[in-house]
């Protein structure tokens, strides 16, 4: 009797247990092919921060910790630290007549920096401050032009209107424009970018999509008529030292400038 009912039962239970042994098998699987709940979660999180960020967000959070508001007398320009131990470059015009000068970085800490070299004719300083272990920026190695092409885009930090560390974007439109005058005989042509720009934005760096320095900026764009009855604004467009010759001037300083990432450089 009991004999019996075993082997009624027997099949049933049988396909139960074969059933248990596949689900428990199919679940191992699953887990050694994408891992664990906790995993999963994981690497979502990580892939969808990563796919959130644009290349801008990326060079914005990398360069912008050496990024500095320059304050000579009642001049409010821009500069960037280029050594750990407290190189800055700004522009000669923003320094201009200065032997020291005040700068300010992006978390507001305020030092004194020195005079340690000017061009007038490259629109480049370099300043030294009493600090170390600073965030700096890269320069794009000069082999191929500035490493930068007509219809890249590219990023300025500076300080514009005094209103402290800002980005901005923009287009590069040009190359090689001479825009001397009188008054400033540049040795260089400049870059010209579509971006828009004002006054304390001088100094701050013009930077490619892998956060490495390919200008300096130094002025905006603006004319007039040749008889001078007319004002032509010309809205929109700045001017950039390009980064090969700020690179001769820091070289002629003896200043030892970086050329590759102090960080992992962003991909597009």
């Amino acid at each position: 009797m009991i004999k019996g009912r075993f082997r009624r039962l027997f099949l049933p239970i049988a396909v139960m247990c074969v059933c248990i042994a596949i689900a428990l098998c199919g679940c191992s699987l699953l887990d050694s092919l994408v891992g664990s709940d906790s995993e999963i979660n994981n690497k979502v999180q990580y892939l969808d921060s990563v796919n959130n960020a644009t290349v801008g967000n990326i060079v914005a959070n990398n360069c912008l910790g050496a990024a500095v508001q320059v304050y000579a007398g009642n001049s409010a320009g821009s500069g960037f630290f280029v050594t750990a131990d407290g190189y800055i470059v700004t522009n000669h015009h923003v320094v201009s007549g200065k032997t020291e000068c005040t700068i300010r970085d992006a978390n507001g800490q305020t030092v004194k920096a020195s005079l340690v070299a000017s061009d007038a004719k490259r629109d480049v300083a370099l300043l030294k401050a009493d600090t170390e272990g600073r965030d700096y920026l890269y320069f794009a190695s000069s082999g191929s032009k500035e490493n930068i092409y007509v219809g890249d885009t590219v990023y300025i930090i500076g300080n514009p209107a005094d209103l402290g560390i800002i980005v901005g974007t923009g287009i590069v439109s040009n190359l090689s424009v001479y825009s001397g005058s009188d008054d400033r005989n540049y040795s260089f042509n400049s870059i010209i970018v579509n971006a828009s720009i004002n006054h304390g934005n001088s100094g701050g760096p013009m930077i490619n999509a892998k956060g490495a320095v390919v200008g300096l900026i130094y002025a905006r764009f603006e004319s007039s008529s040749a008889n001078g009855a007319q004002n032509n604004d010309i809205y929109g467009l700045a001017c950039a030292v390009p980064s090969t010759a700020v690179m001769a001037f820091l070289g002629e300083q003896g200043v030892s400038y970086a050329t590759a990432p102090p960080y992992q450089a962003p991909t597009e």
